[in-house]
């Protein structure tokens, strides 16, 4: 009678102890992460690309205005942008282009 008591009592225990293992890991990875500011590399040579030495001024700056409003949408997202210039390495999952 005592053996089936103490095998869910260990049982019990044991996914307890384990519960609160994985949710200090899991709760400690999230305030890391929130500490950690995203960064994006802007990737705007598909708008450019479309430009030429004919361009007029107005295409030239709508163009820009294109990057700019992109870069404002990520800023206010909360994520740091970055020129592909200014970038020496970076995974190609933190590249973002520009939407024409």
């Amino acid at each position: 009678m005592k053996t089936p008591f103490i095998v869910l009592l260990a049982a019990l225990t044991g996914g307890m102890c384990g519960w609160i293992g994985a949710y200090t890991v899991y709760r400690d990875a999230l305030d890391r992460i929130s500490l950690l500011t995203p960064v994006v590399v802007l990737d705007a040579t598909d708008v450019l690309k479309g430009l030429d030495v004919h361009s007029t001024p107005e295409e030239i700056t709508a163009a820009m205005e294109k990057v700019k409003q992109q870069a404002e949408k990520l800023k206010q997202a909360g994520f740091i942008v970055m020129k592909p210039n200014a970038v020496m390495a970076a995974p190609e999952a933190v590249h973002v282009k520009v939407e024409n």
